[in-house]
């Protein structure tokens, strides 16, 4: 999209460090990661891995050169991350870099989201997230443009696109953008309410 700046792996690290200091106070991170003094580095090493797989696997993209935010988009097929994807991305490395403890809990809400897209999207899409704007970005519109942009080109794709958030904000947020709660259940093991959105092409 030539709206827009594609990231690759030369900008790896500072789009992981935008992300972690965006998501540092998210529920789900909390939850995953709920020791506050190591949460960002273990943030950090986290999204390194995910935006790395995205880089791959799918698109990631900032608004501009100046990557004031990111956004990753997976197509559907990719969406659900197999042992050997992940580790030829650094997935066996996160695993001690994280601990036990932490990854069982990325694993337990993992498991739990994966089980519901596939319960409730049986037709080709693709997958928003992670999506995060740096904190000293934010409400300046930088994450509607990241938003837009994709969506644009879905609709001109005929393909609809799901995501997944554990804040009401975020659901009425969504809504602007036409996306519709398809399926709503709590992460097991905590309090956290997820939502499962899903917006039909237009």
């Amino acid at each position: 999209m030539d709206d827009l700046f594609r990231i690759n792996k030369k900008q790896l690290k500072i789009a992981a460090k935008i992300l972690a200091h965006a998501f540092q106070e998210d529920p789900l991170c909390c939850f995953i990661c709920p020791e506050k003094k190591t949460r960002i580095d273990k943030l950090y090493k986290y999204f390194l891995f995910r935006i790395n797989y995205g880089i791959v696997h799918g698109e990631v993209y900032a608004p501009s050169k100046n990557i004031e935010g990111v956004a990753v988009w997976l197509p559907s097929n990719k969406a659900e991350i197999s042992k050997m994807n992940a580790i030829r991305v650094g997935g066996w490395k996160l695993y001690f870099q994280l601990g036990f403890s932490t990854v069982s809990r990325l694993e337990s809400a993992n498991h739990y989201s994966i089980d519901l897209r596939n319960k409730v999207v049986k037709q080709s899409y693709w997958y928003s997230g992670p999506i995060g704007v740096a904190p000293e970005h934010q409400g300046k519109g930088y994450a509607r443009i990241l938003l837009k942009a994709m969506l644009n080109r879905l609709d001109s794709e005929k393909m609809p696109c799901f995501l997944e958030t554990q804040t009401e904000k975020n659901v009425a947020l969504y809504g602007r953008y036409g996306f519709e709660v398809v399926e709503k259940g709590m992460i097991p093991g905590t309090t956290l309410t997820h939502y499962g959105m899903l917006r039909k092409c237009r």
